[in-house]
């Protein structure tokens, strides 16, 4: 169990330093590509977290929990995007770019909760 937790902090902390030179590279604003990153981080780590409780007290809620915290983290990013548009003028760029970012934390989330579950 441990090492999948190590895996994913190591795959997260790539996927950092990668993000933040394509920030660079096409000139988007950096607090805000932080903000969404710490959203998505933070959103995946209660996300698994919770899975892995659920498993372990109520194994029957443990796909209701997952299903639940995808349409709070939609939620979220939602409002997020809403925030950014209205405050940045350079959307287009961002928004793929964080879509991409949006797709990599839910795989890395079905990937590691599955882990937790299949166990």
């Amino acid at each position: 169990m441990k090492k999948e937790y190590l895996r994913g902090g190591l795959f997260i902390a790539i996927l950092l330093l990668v993000e933040f030179k394509i920030v660079e590279t096409f000139n988007l604003p950096r607090l805000w590509t932080f903000y969404g990153f710490t959203i998505l981080f933070i959103l995946s780590g209660i996300t698994i977290l919770l899975i892995a409780h659920l498993k372990k007290t109520h194994i029957s809620m443990a796909g209701y929990s997952f299903i639940g915290m995808m349409f709070v983290k939609t939620l979220m990013v939602i409002v997020f995007l809403g925030l950014f548009s209205s405050t940045v003028s350079v959307v287009k760029p961002f928004i793929l770019n964080f879509s991409i970012l949006y797709l990599i934390f839910l795989f890395l989330t079905m990937y590691i909760g599955l882990k937790i579950l299949n166990k």
